[in-house]
C-alpha cells in the first residue's frame, strides 16, 4: 500500500518550477497561434507530439532549465524552512503515527498458509488459483492452526513489549 502524503499546499512556500515539457508546451502555446485556437484536449496532443519529436539537443536546453530552476527551488525551500510561516505551516500538520504504537493489519490464517505454500521463484498470480483450492480442501482443525499462528503474531507484533 502507498504511502499516504499530505499535499497541503504551502501558501506563503515557493511555487515549484514547472516540469521541463510543461516550460516546452507554454513557450509552443506563446509561439503558435495555431495551437491556441484548438480545443484544450487537441492542443495537449498536439503539443506531447511535437515534445516526442523534439531534437535531443533542444529537449536537453529544457530539461537543462528545469534542473536550474528546481535548484533554485530547493534553495528556497530551505530557506523557507527557516521562517515562522514554515513553523505555522507545520503546526497544522496532522501527526503521523509511527513506531510501536502504530496499529497494522492483522495476519490471517489464509496469508500464512499461501505464504508458506508458494514455491520460491512462483509468482503470486500464478499460485493463487492453486492456493484457494488447497485451502479449500484442508480440515477444519487444519485452517485452526493456520488461524491461530496467525492471531498470535498478529498479538506478538501488535503488542512487543508482551503487555
Amino acid at each position: 500500500m502507498a504511502k499516504m502524503r499530505n499535499n497541503k499546499k504551502i501558501a506563503d512556500g515557493p511555487k515549484k518550477p514547472l516540469s521541463a515539457y510543461l516550460m516546452f508546451a507554454l513557450d509552443q502555446k506563446a509561439a503558435n497561434d495555431d495551437l491556441k485556437n484548438l480545443p484544450t484536449a487537441e492542443q495537449g496532443r498536439k503539443t506531447l507530439s511535437l515534445w516526442r519529436s523534439l531534437p535531443a539537443e533542444e529537449r536537453e536546453a529544457y530539461e537543462a532549465r528545469h534542473r536550474k530552476e528546481l535548484k533554485a527551488y530547493g534553495a528556497a525551500v530551505e530557506e523557507y524552512k527557516k521562517t515562522d510561516a514554515y513553523r505555522e505551516h507545520r503546526k497544522d500538520k496532522p501527526a503521523q503515527e509511527t513506531g510501536p504504537r502504530r496499529r497494522k493489519h492483522a495476519i490471517t490464517g489464509y496469508a500464512l498458509f499461501t505464504a508458506e505454500t508458494r514455491p520460491a521463484g512462483e509468482t503470486v498470480s500464478s499460485h493463487m488459483q492453486k492456493t484457494a483450492l488447497a485451502w479449500k480442501q484442508l480440515s477444519e482443525q487444519e485452517r485452526k492452526q493456520y488461524t491461530d499462528r496467525a492471531f498470535l503474531l498478529t498479538q506478538k507484533r501488535n503488542n512487543p513489549g508482551g503487555g
